[in-house]
């Protein structure tokens, strides 16, 4: 069985940029490798992250992500069963000022939305707007 997670977070106080970069890259390329799609984004001091694949593994990286001490203030979205996974692969992203510029990638984001039902599509958007400024 397949399942999905959604949740935001505050990064800690005092962590670096670099930090934040080296986190997003390690995490896809790891999600990847092990089968876990979904999206990470970083804007502003938050976190946004969907992770899907097997339940199995998303309930160990659940655990893993939530003692993990690069962020506080996790809040659950949502956590739900699926039949597949909405998303085709994992991706990460920084989401500066900057971004508001590059519609490409915004639309890029806003179509992941499209994958997931209605009400979760909903929910995620809400969080999202905050992040891209839609």
């Amino acid at each position: 069985m397949h399942k999905a997670i959604c949740y935001v977070s505050t990064a800690s106080p005092g962590i670096a940029k670099e930090e934040v970069e080296n986190l997003l890259v390690k995490s896809q390329l790891k999600n990847n490798d092990a089968g876990i799609t979904g999206l990470l984004l970083y804007s502003g001091g938050n976190f946004l992250q969907i992770i899907e694949g097997s339940e199995n593994l998303i309930d160990q990286l659940y655990k893993k992500i939530r003692l993990d001490r690069r962020h506080f203030n996790l809040i659950q979205i949502f956590e739900r069963t699926a039949s597949k996974d909405s998303y085709k692969k994992y991706e990460s992203d920084f989401i500066s000022e900057n971004m508001n510029f590059n519609s490409h990638k915004i639309q890029h984001y806003i179509e992941h939305l499209q994958m997931l039902d209605s009400e979760t599509r909903q929910a995620v958007k809400n969080i999202l707007a905050s992040f891209i400024k839609l």
